[in-house]
């Protein structure tokens, strides 16, 4: 039954909720995806390695490694825009 407020599902946390909706919705959830695209498009939209390090507590050079320029600048811009 549709409700117009309360929980999208009635799961213990939200690692198992991303999982349940992305079943639901038809594509799998991977560990640690909002993470990682923080991490993508921060990187890009600020060009500052050590400053986003510090922010997610990693390493300059793991930014280097795993997340630079997998994103453009505009991308960066757009996925920040997002709201509900």
């Amino acid at each position: 039954m549709k409700k117009d407020e309360g929980a999208v599902c009635h799961c213990p946390n939200t690692a198992t909720r991303l999982n349940y909706i992305g079943e639901k919705a038809g594509f799998g959830w991977r560990q640690n995806a909002l993470r990682h695209s923080f991490a993508s498009y921060r990187l890009s939209a600020v060009q500052d390695a050590a400053k986003v390090a510090l922010e997610m507590g990693n390493s300059p050079q793991m930014l280097f490694k795993h997340y630079r320029e997998l994103v453009t600048p505009d991308a960066a811009t757009a996925w920040f825009a997002i709201q509900p």
